[in-house]
C-alpha cells in the first residue's frame, strides 16, 4: 500500500514538472516543457572554466617562482584566498549565465562567457610571460 502512494506521488510531481496542461476551446493540449540542449552555451561554459583553471594554475606557477607576486592586492598572495576568489567569481559568472541564458538572451550569454573566457586567458598569458626584473 506504501508503495502505491509513493508512485502516485511520483507520477503527480512529474506530471506538475514537466508537463503543462492547457485548455483550448475545443481540446486539450499537452505541451511538454523541455528546452533543447544549446552545445554551443555548453562549449562556452566549458572553455570559461578551463580559462579560469588556467588564469590560477599560471598565477600559482609564477608565484611558486623567487622573485614573482600576485600583482592585485585583491588576491593577495595566499593560494587558498586566490583560489576562492577566482573559483567564487567563476561559480557565480557560470550561475548569471545559466539564469540569462534560460531567460532566452542566449547569444548575450554565450557572448558574456566568451568575453570572460578571454579575459581570464589574457591574464593567464600575461602571468606567463612576466619576466624577473633584477
Amino acid at each position: 500500500m506504501k508503495w502505491k502512494w509513493t508512485a502516485l506521488i511520483l507520477t503527480l510531481t512529474f506530471f506538475a514538472a514537466f508537463v503543462r496542461v492547457g485548455c483550448g476551446q475545443e481540446k486539450l493540449v499537452i505541451k511538454i516543457k523541455y528546452d533543447k540542449p544549446d552545445p554551443h552555451f555548453t562549449v562556452a561554459q566549458i572553455a570559461y572554466v578551463g580559462s579560469a583553471v588556467f588564469d590560477l594554475g599560471s598565477t600559482w606557477h609564477k608565484t611558486s617562482q623567487p622573485g614573482f607576486r600576485e600583482g592585485n592586492p585583491v588576491l593577495g598572495q595566499d593560494k587558498w584566498r586566490q583560489g576562492l576568489i577566482i573559483g567564487g567569481v567563476t561559480a557565480f559568472t557560470l550561475w548569471g549565465a545559466r539564469h540569462i541564458h534560460k531567460q532566452g538572451h542566449r547569444k548575450l550569454a554565450k557572448g558574456l562567457l566568451w568575453a570572460a573566457t578571454a579575459l581570464h586567458t589574457g591574464a593567464a598569458a600575461y602571468n606567463l610571460r612576466l619576466e624577473r626584473k633584477y
